[in-house]
């Protein structure tokens, strides 16, 4: 049968030619770098880019001519450590004016900005997720492929995003490199110290559209937005409960497997639930107050 080109190409391409391989009887694509297969052309040419990025990132490693005088990082170019040493000194110049929260980066802001304006420009090929972001993006396509292909080297854990496998290392060497100025609790990453220092300031930039209850992070919004959409995304495999939280789904699962992880100090009864602890607490506190006793004339 002759080949037309609207027909797939029947033979094998090199890997070093660089053009992607044959189709397969299964309608699949494989990548040459790794064992990875793909459903399109445009998945796979996805996929290409991390191998492409890797070779750049050794390549840049090569040369960092700007290190940083807090910590070991170091950098190709001074506006990255620019950057980077505002982790460090805590400024924040760029302010959104829609709603005063402040950034490090120019770029961090103009992401922000879309919290409020809406704008998710990001559109996933498989499903009907948007994302305001570009790294959540990307990192949700791997998820559809089951790609993870930033290993540690510690343990072997693999991930979907470089900044995971940056805060996942820090579980090995314990390093807690972000102190709050407010007190003494340190962090592993920026994003957590962000949100916890707006338990000091009350700063909850994260509103609700459709009530307009305000948040500190934008994982608290997405569970309270469940509140409105019924959603119930984790559901128990015992039986057909359903749960808002994984927290709440954690707590359900103790009632089949007859977990009891909290233990009071004074009896030792054990529960299931801390707050089923917090109750049985007060009995003993009960016992403690003096009986109240009616005066005696003499």
């Amino acid at each position: 049968m002759s080949s037309s080109s609207t027909t797939w190409p029947q033979r094998s391409r090199s890997k070093a030619s660089g053009v992607p391989p044959t189709r397969t009887l299964r309608e699949s694509f494989a990548c040459s770098e790794c064992p990875a297969t793909f459903k399109s052309v445009a998945d796979l040419r996805r996929h290409r880019q991390i191998h492409k990025a890797s070779v750049h990132r050794s390549e840049v490693d090569k040369e960092k001519p700007f290190p940083c005088s807090k910590c070991s990082a170091s950098f190709p170019q001074r506006l990255h450590l620019v950057n980077h040493m505002r982790t460090h000194t805590g400024e924040k110049p760029f302010v959104c004016h829609e709603c005063g929260a402040s950034f490090a980066r120019k770029f961090t802001l103009s992401v922000h900005a879309r919290i409020h304006t809406g704008e998710r420009p990001y559109l996933c090929p498989e499903c009907p997720a948007t994302f305001a972001q570009n790294a959540n993006f990307r990192a949700h396509v791997r998820a559809h492929a089951g790609e993870k292909p930033f290993p540690c080297d510690d343990c072997g854990k693999t991930f979907s995003r470089p900044s995971q496998l940056a805060s996942h290392r820090l579980i090995h060497t314990g390093e807690k490199p972000f102190a709050c100025k407010e007190c003494p609790a340190k962090f592993r990453t920026l994003s957590q110290i962000t949100v916890h220092s707006r338990t000091h300031t009350g700063e909850k930039p994260y509103v609700c559209d459709e009530c307009g209850k305000s948040f500190v992070s934008t994982s608290d919004l997405g569970k309270h937005k469940r509140i409105h959409t019924g959603e119930r995304p984790y559901a128990c495999t015992e039986c057909s409960a359903t749960f808002v939280t994984k927290p709440s789904l954690t707590d359900h699962m103790r009632i089949h497997t007859g977990e009891k992880p909290y233990s009071c100090a004074k009896c030792k009864k054990t529960f299931a639930h801390n707050s089923t602890l917090r109750c049985h607490l007060r009995t003993h506190q009960a016992k403690r107050r003096p009986t109240r006793q009616t005066r005696t004339t003499e």
